[in-house]
């Protein structure tokens, strides 16, 4: 840890300078790999030799989502991932155009479950395999990748995938505890529902896949 630069913490770094009006990211002096968000080493080589620089300013838009907003509580607005041609990835906002004409920016015998480690001992069963994990409003899919793949590679016969939760009454009825990541904060999506637009959106953009499609899931 010797070679860590002493010091603000790079989060307070760059709070400060957008505070000051400016816009930098990392850049590592050994490997040349530009970083967002900011670190205290870099993601690629593991040097502590990072230096902030300015970015282009140029970059693509990866996904995009419309927030509907009633016009007295300020009216629609977007919020998008943008690839920095520097290669990194971040959220942020297209203004200067009208909200729907933004895409013409973009470049066409187990247990498993999300719930009480102890529901198999519960249910009275004793299986091979068991996972627990949360993946939000993912889990689920995740769940059945990991089914079918236990099936397909016959580490199971049956796979049961449960789920439990006490959030609405140990939690007083609130469905999330979490705030918004501190770089996407600014921009107000709605958590976590624009992740899921972002991704639809770029799942469409890529493979054509139209509204109609996702309807009928």
């Amino acid at each position: 840890m010797s070679g860590i630069v002493q010091g603000p913490g790079p989060d307070a770094v760059f709070a400060s300078q957008l505070a000051d009006g400016v816009f930098e990211i990392q850049k590592c002096g050994n490997c040349g790999t530009h970083v967002f968000h900011p670190r205290v080493i870099c993601t690629a080589c593991g040097s502590a030799d990072l230096k902030w620089v300015a970015p282009s300013g140029r970059g693509t838009v990866y996904a995009r989502t419309i927030i509907r907003r009633k016009p007295e509580k300020g009216g629609d607005y977007n919020v998008v991932l943008v690839d920095l041609d520097e290669g990194v990835r971040m959220m942020s906002r297209v203004d200067g155009i009208e909200n729907d004409e933004i895409a013409a920016g973009l470049k066409v015998s187990a247990t498993i479950g999300e719930g009480p480690d102890g529901a198999p001992q519960e249910l009275g069963l004793n299986p091979k395999f068991t996972m627990n994990n949360r993946m939000g409003g993912s889990s689920f899919l995740s769940h059945t990748l990991w089914a079918a793949m236990l099936l397909e590679l016959r580490l199971a016969d049956t796979v049961l995938i449960c789920y439990g939760s006490n959030q609405r009454t140990a939690s007083g009825k609130l469905m999330t505890a979490l705030g918004l990541p501190t770089y996407e904060a600014p921009y107000k999506p709605m958590f976590p529902l624009s992740s899921y637009a972002l991704a639809a959106d770029r799942h469409m953009t890529q493979f054509g896949t139209t509204r109609e499609q996702l309807a009928d899931v």
